[in-house]
C-alpha cells in the first residue's frame, strides 16, 4: 500500500487518548426574535426572504413533480448557489496522522460548539462579505498542493437547491510547521471517530469529510483471510463484535454481490431516468405559506419551518442576525447490513429529491423518516430498524444537522444487521463499504445522509 494508506490504518486503530481539550465560548448567546428584527435580512417584491447583499443564501419557493403523473408540490428551500470550503488539515505528530479539528460554535448547534474541519466557510464568509476576521487556515486550501482529495459534494437535497460545498484534505508532512490556534486540536482518526460514537459531538460537514477517505489502493485486491489478517495486524487490543467484518468490506475484494464497474452502472441507469422535475419560485405566487412574525412554513402539514435567530459569539463577526431551518421531527436515516459471501454488504437506494444536482444518489436504506411515524411507515425495510435486537445494532447514535442553517435539528442513524432473506426490490442495491465510499470520491454519487451513516462505522470497539 502507498505510506498515506498505512499512516491512515495507524491513525485509526492509534491507541491515543481521546481526551477533549475544553474550549469555552465566552459570551456566546442565540435567541429566537421576530423576523421584523432581522438586521441585514428582509422579504423582498417576490416575497422571499434574502440578505440585502444578494450574497449567503435565499429563503425561496420551489415547485416540483414527476415527468410523468399529475399534481405537483410546494415546498420552502435553501437557494445558495455559492460553493463553501470543509477543509481538514493532517500531518504527522510523533510518528502518528493526526487531523487539525476545531471546536466550532454555530448558532444552531446542539451543545453550541461541535467538532468541525480546520476549515468550514462559505464562499462569503471566506471573501469577507460579513467584514468580519479572516477564516484561519484557508490559505491552505486556496491551492492544489498536499491534496489527499478534493471535490465538491451535495448537501442535503431536500431542503437545498442544487447545493455543494468542497470537502478536502490536506496531508503535510512532519516537519511541516502548522501553527496551532486557539480552539483547535489535533487528533487521530481513532479519536474523531471514537468521538461520532457520541451524540451530537462531531458536526455534519466533519463527518462528511471523513466517509471519503479509503483504505488500500485502488488496484489492490484482497482475499477474506489477507483481509481479516491485516485487520489483525492494526487492531490490537480494541475488540469489536462487528469491526472485523467492517474493515474486511472497506477492502477492494472478489466476491461482492455485484463488481464496482455494475455498482456504478446500476446508479448511472437511475440518473437516466429522473423523474423529479423542479422549479424555483417566488414565495408570493405560493399557495399555503402560513407566515406569522416568528415563523413561516409552506402546507398544513410542514416538515420544517423557517426561524430567525440573534447570535452573538466568538466569530468572525461578533454578532449577527439570520433565519435558520426548524424541523419539525427527529428522523432517522438508517442502513441495513448483511453478510453476502462472507462479506459485509450494505442495503443502500437510488434517491432523487427536489433539490437534486443530477438526478438519483446513493441514499440509505430509509431516510428521513420522522421517529414518531416509524412504526406505522409504508416504507421498505422500516420494520428492521423498529426495536432492532442489541447484538444486532452496528451502529445507533444521534447526529446534528449542519448548525449554521439548522436550528437543533438531529437524525437518529442506525446501522442493523440481519441475517433475513430480503428479495432485492427495484431501486435498492448491495454493497460494500469500500464500493460506497469509492462512489463518494466521484461528486453526485452518494447524497450526504449515506455519506453522514458511513462516517460513524469505526473498526474497533
Amino acid at each position: 500500500m502507498r505510506k498515506i494508506n498505512v499512516d491512515i490504518l495507524s491513525s485509526i486503530f492509534s491507541d491515543s487518548s481521546t481526551t477533549r481539550t475544553a474550549h469555552e465560548i465566552k459570551h456566546s448567546k442565540t435567541i429566537r426574535i421576530p423576523f421584523s428584527k432581522l438586521l441585514k435580512w428582509h422579504f423582498d417584491a417576490n416575497g422571499n426572504l434574502v440578505h440585502e447583499s444578494g450574497k449567503f443564501f435565499t429563503v425561496q419557493g420551489l415547485s416540483y413533480g414527476q415527468t410523468s403523473g399529475p399534481g405537483r408540490r410546494e415546498q420552502l428551500i435553501l437557494n445558495q448557489p455559492e460553493t463553501g470550503i470543509l477543509g481538514i488539515l493532517g500531518k504527522k505528530v510523533n510518528g502518528i496522522l493526526h487531523f487539525l479539528m476545531q471546536f466550532k460554535f454555530e448558532p444552531g448547534n446542539i451543545g453550541e460548539v461541535q467538532l468541525s474541519p480546520t476549515v468550514q466557510a462559505t464562499k462569503s464568509n471566506y471573501t469577507a462579505v460579513h467584514k468580519g476576521k479572516p477564516v484561519p487556515y484557508l490559505d491552505y486550501f486556496l491551492s492544489d498542493k498536499n491534496t489527499l482529495f478534493d471535490l465538491p459534494l451535495s448537501e442535503q437535497a431536500s431542503r437545498f437547491f442544487k447545493k455543494e460545498n468542497r470537502n478536502s484534505i490536506r496531508i503535510y508532512d512532519e516537519s511541516e510547521h502548522i501553527e496551532l490556534l486557539p480552539g483547535f486540536q489535533w487528533m487521530t482518526l481513532s479519536q474523531i471517530l471514537r468521538f461520532i460514537k457520541e451524540d451530537n459531538v462531531v458536526n455534519m460537514n466533519a463527518r462528511s469529510i471523513i466517509s471519503g477517505i479509503l483504505l488500500g489502493e485502488e488496484e489492490e485486491k484482497y482475499t477474506l483471510k489477507d483481509a481479516g489478517l491485516l485487520y489483525d495486524s492494526f487492531r490490537k487490543n480494541t475488540p469489536s463484535p462487528h469491526g472485523k467484518d467492517l474493515f474486511i468490506s472497506s477492502l477492494n475484494l472478489d466476491g461482492t454481490y455485484t463488481d464496482a464497474a455494475g455498482f456504478k452502472s446500476w446508479i448511472d441507469e437511475m440518473k437516466t431516468h429522473s423523474e423529479i422535475k423542479a422549479k424555483l419560485k417566488s414565495i408570493k405566487n405560493m399557495a399555503h405559506i402560513n407566515r406569522t412574525d416568528m415563523e413561516f412554513s409552506c402546507g398544513p402539514d410542514p416538515d420544517f419551518k423557517i426561524i430567525a435567530l440573534s447570535i452573538m459569539a466568538e466569530r468572525e463577526v461578533g454578532s449577527w442576525t439570520q433565519p435558520v431551518i426548524c424541523d419539525s421531527h427527529i428522523r432517522i436515516h438508517g442502513m441495513l447490513a448483511k453478510k453476502i459471501n462472507d462479506i459485509l454488504h450494505f442495503l443502500v437506494r437510488g434517491k432523487e429529491e427536489p433539490g437534486s444536482i443530477n438526478g438519483a444518489e446513493i441514499g440509505p436504506t430509509i431516510q428521513g423518516i420522522p421517529l414518531s411515524y416509524l412504526a406505522s411507515s409504508p416504507e421498505l425495510f422500516a420494520k428492521y430498524f423498529i426495536a432492532p435486537e442489541k447484538k444486532n445494532i452496528i451502529i445507533s447514535s444521534m447526529q446534528s444537522d449542519e448548525g449554521g442553517r439548522f436550528y437543533r435539528v438531529q437524525n437518529l442513524h442506525m446501522v442493523v444487521l440481519t441475517t433475513d432473506d430480503i428479495p432485492l426490490q427495484p431501486g435498492f442495491m448491495w454493497a460494500t463499504l469500500r464500493q460506497i465510499k469509492q462512489l463518494v470520491m466521484q461528486p453526485g454519487y452518494v447524497n450526504i445522509e449515506a455519506r453522514s451513516l458511513i462516517s460513524c462505522i469505526s473498526y474497533h470497539e
